[in-house]
């Protein structure tokens, strides 16, 4: 039996921490056997894994250095006695490296998921330090896996591992009725979905300043976004100025993310900047058309024209012009989902 231990910084919502829920649950029980520690915060995750019967812990971590929380998981390491240690972005691959005092008594696996392109200077130089230090690092990308290369300058093997997806929880039916008057819809609506936190990252002024154009040009068009953040209140005070309170629905973190992209007949990512997202893979499994910016890591994914569209992070009419084309081309959009490779590209609410 291999002892793993996963460090990671929380594991609320998101792709990052559903890619470790799966990954957990997924590897052989008769040849693995799990600890996850959380650094700051549980989540549902961290909650479904405990009820489940997983052994899941909480470092309850300060804000900023924190040299008790270090040598906490350092008595934590001793008493697991892991075979590998799995570090999840920086804060999680310093903690591990501080509390093993740098030495190489344990063997850790370090993943990018793409944090680490929103760290400062003084970070990402701490970041490369750290990426020598560890035994392989792993990256969800391959643009991830160049920059690991990069800061790793040879000093440790790397490898790409993309994320997957449980197809099995997708292309299951679904009253559309019922599901749009649970969420306070008109089932004829034609709907557009964005899965994100409601972080900088993310975006979603473009996805909402879009909305402007394009509820002005389909009226019944309404817009989901699922996830939440520090950025809630003043993304709802966007929508609000622009006249969209009845359009532009925040629904906070779900878990039933395959039945409201069931009823979804378009799916928006509009982020600045990407790991490998888990939202798009999601989109695909349900067989859904994607818009979302020209970024790394959601090119190597959505390819223009054939599975969705890919628009100008810089121009916001670029987006909302591409998100009218699928709504208004039933044809396109079915032959877009279909080209997902998974789903059956069905759409919902044309007139």
């Amino acid at each position: 039996m291999t002892r793993i231990l996963h460090v990671v910084w929380g594991m609320e919502i998101g792709g990052k921490e559903n890619f470790l829920n799966q990954l957990v649950r997924g590897l052989d029980p008769q040849k693995f056997s799990h600890t996850v520690i959380a650094l700051r915060r549980k989540g549902f995750f961290w909650e479904q894994l405990k009820a489940d019967g997983y052994d899941v812990r909480l470092l309850s971590k300060l804000t900023g250095f924190d040299p008790w929380a270090v040598s906490r998981l350092k008595r934590q390491i001793r008493a697991i006695k892991p075979d590998i240690i799995h570090a999840h972005e920086f804060t999680s691959t310093l903690a591990v490296l501080c509390a093993l005092t740098f030495n190489r008594e344990c063997p850790v696996i370090a993943t990018l998921h793409g944090g680490h392109q929103n760290l400062g200077p003084a970070k990402k130089w701490l970041y490369e330090i750290l990426l020598r230090r560890c035994s392989t690092v792993s990256a969800v990308s391959p643009h991830l896996a160049d920059n690991a290369r990069l800061m790793t300058r040879g000093q440790a093997p790397v490898y790409y591992i993309p994320y997957g997806v449980d197809l099995n929880r997708f292309g299951k039916k679904v009253d559309r009725q019922a599901k749009c008057e649970e969420l306070g819809l008109p089932p004829v609506s034609r709907i557009a979905i964005s899965v994100a936190r409601l972080e900088p990252p993310k975006y979603h002024s473009l996805a909402i300043s879009s909305a402007s154009k394009v509820c002005r040009n389909i009226p019944d068009c309404h817009y989901l976004i699922a996830g939440d953040g520090s950025l809630r209140n003043s993304l709802a005070e966007m929508a609000a100025a622009l006249g969209l309170g009845h359009n532009v629905h925040f629904l906070g973190e779900r878990t039933d993310i395959p039945e409201l992209l069931a009823i979804a007949d378009v799916c928006l990512l509009a982020s600045r900047s990407e790991g490998l997202p888990f939202a798009i893979l999601e989109y695909m499994a349900a067989g859904k058309p994607v818009v979302a910016t020209a970024i790394p890591g959601i090119t190597e994914l959505v390819k223009d024209g054939e599975n969705g569209f890919l628009a100008d992070i810089s121009a916001e009419k670029d987006f909302s012009d591409k998100i009218c084309i699928v709504l208004n081309d039933r044809g396109k959009a079915e032959a877009m989902g279909r080209a997902c490779g998974c789903g059956n590209g069905n759409c919902n609410a044309w007139p």
